[in-house]
């Protein structure tokens, strides 16, 4: 099968070097459609709508290259990232529209607020507003809690124990020490 018109318009702007041949459907991997792809998720364009443009059947044919194709899945994560950036260039777009009309703000609001959870999603690393505290075996987490008690002295506890009688025993930290090394417990 042919690419449609619509189809061929829509990668006309990349010459055929760029691109490769994409005059014919397929399924098979192929690392030039893989290339324009990643090139139109890139600018934020959805993967459905990237089956549509290009020759490929349809879009379980990109989910099915991604699980299969390691070099791809990288492509296209990075990808992914890059188009956060695009995401955040709309808002801006947004944000700098001179004159818009008062009705029209609800729905600039929306689009703004879908470009923020599309950057967030697409690049977390770089776009969340959540601070993500991490540690690794070289830098471990250290987490340190000042009570303003100082431990410079032995601390004096006061260990109770009701017995079976229901009697209540106080033992201090002392004698709490010597019955723990005979095996009793308080």
């Amino acid at each position: 099968m042919k690419l449609t018109k619509r189809n061929q318009d829509a990668i006309q702007a990349k010459t055929p070097a760029e691109y490769g041949d994409l005059t014919q459907i397929t399924s098979r991997y192929r690392p030039d459609i893989g290339d324009a792809v990643c090139l139109l998720v890139r600018q934020g364009i959805t993967l459905k709508e990237i089956a549509q443009r290009l020759p490929i059947k349809d879009v379980t044919t990109i989910y099915s290259w991604r699980s299969n194709h390691i070099d791809f899945r990288e492509k296209l994560e990075q990808a992914r990232k890059d188009a956060a950036d695009n995401f955040i260039d709309k808002i801006q777009e947004i944000a700098d529209a001179n004159n818009l009309p008062k009705d029209e703000v609800p729905g600039a609001r929306l689009r703004v607020d879908s470009y923020k959870w599309l950057a967030e999603k697409a690049n977390p690393q770089k776009y969340s507003p959540k601070s993500v505290i991490a540690a690794d075996e070289d830098n471990p987490l250290q987490i340190v809690i000042d009570t303003g008690i100082k431990r410079d002295e032995p601390v004096e506890a006061d260990y109770t124990n009701i017995d079976g009688s229901g009697e209540t025993i106080t033992y201090t930290e002392e004698q709490h020490s010597q019955d723990s090394d005979d095996g009793r417990s308080s």
